[in-house]
């Protein structure tokens, strides 16, 4: 994603500010080149979806332009409870029916129609319980979900090229430190306005993800003490 035909700027659309960031690529390796922030007006984003797509899509344009990037295509992440992340176990089979197996047995672990999300797996080793079976990382995205975002990268005047989850980009940008260390087990943990993404690792391998939506915050009153 650094070679300049592949050039990508990441944008970060949470539920009180976006940020932007171009890296660059030099000797010494990938290199912070641009970065901004900038606070968007409330309840622009509710609950992972977007409430105010061209007051946002204006917020998106007048960041690029004050930090002078003038890339176009970019990538996104996404979370929340339109995301729905499962490790599951299955079968060893030959590629196309592994492929057709792996769909068919989504539909029990996605609590939305099928017809009604996006469906990706990646295959990440092989069963500690039996040589015959197989750990699949299942993701699933409501279609809907990833067009208010499509729809909304356009109208800034950008190209949307990767709609990635928040959990795996994180574990990505981990990944490419030169400074890891794939011996331990390691907490990358994403801290927002409106929630928190975990993921455990292990040399590079997801133990476990989980998605923390904190209940609203209540405002106490302090009762007047009486005296006597």
């Amino acid at each position: 994603m650094f070679r300049k035909k592949d050039h990508l700027v990441g944008l970060d659309i949470g539920s009180s500010f976006i940020k932007v960031a171009e890296l660059k690529t030099t000797g010494q390796g990938h290199v912070l080149h641009k970065f901004g922030m900038a606070r968007i007006a409330p309840g622009s984003i509710v609950e992972g979806r977007i409430a105010n797509m061209q007051g946002l899509a204006d917020d998106i344009q007048s960041l690029f332009k004050s930090q002078k990037i003038h890339e176009k295509n970019v990538a996104i992440s996404t979370g929340g409870h339109s995301v729905v992340i499962k490790t599951i176990n299955t079968t060893t089979r030959p590629g196309k029916e592994l492929h057709n197996t792996i769909y068919a047995e989504a539909e029990q672990y996605i609590p939305y129609d099928i017809d009604d999300v996006n469906i990706d797996y990646q295959i990440v080793g092989e069963s500690e319980f039996s040589p015959e079976q197989i750990n699949v990382l299942l993701v699933a995205v409501k279609k809907d979900l990833v067009a208010e975002y499509i729809e909304l990268i356009r109208l800034a005047g950008l190209n949307p090229k990767i709609i990635d989850v928040d959990t795996f980009a994180l574990q990505n940008a981990y990944e490419i430190l030169p400074y890891k260390n794939t011996e331990q087990i390691t907490l990358l943990a994403d801290v927002g306005a409106s929630k928190m993404s975990l993921n455990i690792l292990k040399a590079n391998a997801s133990l476990m993800m989980r998605t923390i939506c904190p209940e609203p915050t209540r405002s106490w009153k302090r009762s007047p003490t009486s005296s006597g």
